[in-house]
């Protein structure tokens, strides 16, 4: 356990090393990127003006979790959440980390032709992926994924950013099927570092 900390530790410094070359190459090349004068980067100012949605995650976010099984039992621990720019200012990329190994991360991108956000994840150790679309509704974030059970109805992953605020937000995942909502997963998180 501890070499696979200390693994993912050593390719997160690799990465924000590698990152720092490309800010030092100068401002065409990747000055809006994590660096040493701004460790989560910075907001490209010619990214879409949505990106600003997103900024609340930036930086360190300690988070108390709950998941619901099908049952109703539930698992409750910690973890954190941190987020940072990346593609030279024009995204954001997160990842998520809890005490017993379960580590994801998210890909945050605005299309502007479809006036969506396009969030990819990665989880890890047992790989999974996937893609949800979608934005602000009212006071909250919120993407969507559709898929067709075995049976072929038609399911909804549904991933909600909400109570938003510059020190804290809440996140809730909920599935929809034959128009029953359930509650699968919640997360409470605060700003320890900016």
């Amino acid at each position: 356990m501890k070499k696979r900390i200390a693994d993912i530790a050593l390719f997160f410094v690799a990465s924000l090393a590698s990152l720092q070359v490309c800010a030092d190459d100068g401002p065409e090349f990747g000055s809006f990127e994590p660096n040493v004068a701004y460790p989560h980067g910075r907001p490209n100012p010619n990214a879409p003006e949505e990106l600003s949605q997103f900024a609340f995650m930036i930086g360190v976010n300690e988070c108390n979790d709950e998941i619901i099984d099908g049952s109703g039992d539930s698992t409750k621990f910690s973890a954190r959440w941190n987020a940072h720019y990346f593609l030279n200012g024009y995204g954001i990329q997160d990842q998520y980390w809890t005490p017993d190994e379960f580590v994801t991360s998210n890909i945050r991108i605005f299309d502007p032709k479809s006036s969506s956000w396009k969030v990819t994840f990665f989880g890890y150790p047992a790989y999974s992926s996937g893609v949800w679309e979608g934005g602000q509704e009212g006071d909250n974030l919120i993407l969507r994924q559709f898929n067709a059970a075995k049976d072929g109805t038609l399911t909804e992953s549904r991933l909600t950013f909400y109570n938003i605020k510059a020190d804290s937000f809440d996140w809730k995942a909920e599935n929809v099927k034959r128009d029953v909502l359930s509650v699968s997963w919640t997360s409470s998180c605060r700003k320890v570092r900016s």
